[in-house]
């Protein structure tokens, strides 16, 4: 199930390792090592790890009220 804040911000991830889907409304997104994404927290969305072993992220959510 897709996700969203429902107050004004943003979310920022960077991929360590791993490969990640990364959904966002109606677009889906593939990230691999070293990919980056920046989107607002308010649209639904869903972050999954799709690769076969342990992934490594960097998340930052602005403003961090949620």
């Amino acid at each position: 199930e897709l996700i969203s804040h429902g107050e004004t911000g943003y979310e920022a991830g960077i991929i360590i390792s791993g490969k990640f889907k990364v959904e966002i409304e109606d677009q889906i997104h593939i990230l691999n090592a070293g990919d980056s994404i920046y989107y607002e927290s308010s649209k639904p969305h869903r972050v999954s790890n799709i690769s076969d072993s342990v992934g490594i992220t960097i998340w930052i959510d602005a403003p961090a009220s949620f």
